[in-house]
């Protein structure tokens, strides 16, 4: 859904809802005035929101409801997480490679990093 088409929605309600990156104190005002709208209207930008994909999302989630519909596997995606908390994704376009993946001794080496930098290392140099 397009920004422009949201703030028009807001725009309709008096929230100004396009400001500038930096601009904290308009975004605080159109917070501000969002929440001072009543459930009525705050149900109505959902609507108007949901109106424009409404079609295509109906139909999608009755593709997707309905057991007849063949699935096929999109992508397999593996996520690893260090002791540290550290996550690495890996995405693959069918299992076979995702299970040769999995299948590496390797695995245990991919959170080693003693030859990687630190924050405490001074920027590398590009040489060009």
């Amino acid at each position: 859904m397009p920004f422009e088409y949201i703030c028009e929605i807001l725009n309709g309600l008096n929230v100004e809802f396009d400001w500038d990156e930096k601009d904290k104190e308009k975004a605080q005002r159109a917070w501000f005035k969002f929440n001072q709208l009543n459930n009525d209207e705050k149900a109505s930008v959902g609507k108007q929101m949901v109106a424009r994909i409404e079609d295509k999302l109906t139909a999608l989630i009755e593709k997707v409801l309905d057991d007849q519909t063949e699935r096929e596997v999109a992508k397999a995606v593996v996520e690893l997480i260090s002791n540290l908390g550290e996550v690495k994704l890996y995405e693959f376009d069918c299992v076979n490679k995702a299970l040769e993946f999995l299948g590496q001794d390797t695995l245990a080496d991919l959170f080693i990093t003693t030859n990687s930098l630190t924050l405490f290392d001074p920027p590398p140099e590009i040489e060009e």
